[in-house]
C-alpha cells in the first residue's frame, strides 16, 4: 500500500517509478526532465541519467520522447 501510494507522491515518484520502467523497458529506461517549455530526456550513459527530484518521467524509446515532444538533452 506504501508503495502504491508513493508511486504517485511528488518527489519520491521519480525514485519508485523508475525499477517499475527497468521491467517494462527490459533495460533502462530515457529520464525526462520538464521545467515550462523545457522538454528533453537523458539516455543511459548521458551525465546527469537516472532518477532524480528533477525528473518528470520515463520512456523505453528515443521515438516515444520524441513523439511526446521531448528532444535530446546535449
Amino acid at each position: 500500500m506504501l508503495y502504491t501510494i508513493s508511486l504517485f507522491t511528488p518527489l519520491v515518484a521519480p525514485y519508485t517509478q523508475y525499477p517499475l520502467y527497468v521491467v517494462k523497458c527490459g533495460g533502462l529506461p530515457l529520464s525526462t526532465l520538464t521545467k515550462g517549455a523545457y522538454k528533453v530526456y537523458k539516455m543511459p550513459g548521458d551525465p546527469v541519467y537516472g532518477a532524480n527530484i528533477f525528473t518528470s518521467g520515463y520512456f523505453c524509446t528515443e521515438q516515444e520522447a520524441q513523439a511526446a515532444g521531448f528532444h535530446r538533452s546535449d
